[in-house]
């Protein structure tokens, strides 16, 4: 390997703190268990953080299948009846 082609030192810095995005749903479902909340409240907030992930995504990923279909026709009918 060459001498630019080596990776370079990495300096790892840290607050001390997890960041707050990578665990606020455990977050939320420890703090609703130690309330006295149970799995109800837990189970309850991670439905609500799923639930409209997986309806907002299913419309694109069906656009992007269709747009596949229609661009694969669209060549085979080129490459048919353009030769």
């Amino acid at each position: 390997m060459s001498r630019d082609q080596r990776p370079g030192k990495i300096k790892i810095v840290s607050s001390g703190s997890p960041s707050p995005g990578a665990g606020s749903a455990v977050a939320v479902a420890n703090g609703a268990q130690q309330a006295g909340g149970g799995a109800d409240a837990a189970s309850g907030a991670a439905a609500a953080d799923t639930a409209p992930a997986t309806g907002s995504f299913l419309i694109p990923a069906i656009l992007f299948l269709v747009g596949c279909l229609v661009g694969g026709a669209g060549l085979v009918a080129l490459l048919r009846f353009a030769g």
